[in-house]
């Protein structure tokens, strides 16, 4: 497998233009696999908040017991 990296932009029609350096590199008609990246730094705090508040939900006084369990086996130092 071969891999190759550059930056592009997505329109607002969800298409990406591949570079013609890349294109050239690439055999007609063969499947791909693409991996997309982008900054989360504006929504990854939203996607934390709704994780927090998922698990929580699903969190009752009675797991309580997980915390004390663990605090008893801490190590004296």
């Amino acid at each position: 497998m071969k891999a190759v990296e550059f930056e592009a932009t997505v329109g607002r029609d969800g298409q990406i233009i591949v570079p013609q350096h890349v294109v050239n590199d690439l055999p007609p008609e063969e499947p791909v696999r693409v991996v997309m990246l982008w900054d989360v730094s504006s929504t990854d705090s939203v996607w934390r908040e709704a994780g927090r508040r998922t698990f929580e939900q699903a969190y009752g006084p009675e797991d309580i017991i997980y915390e004390q369990l663990v605090a008893n086996e801490a190590p004296d130092r």
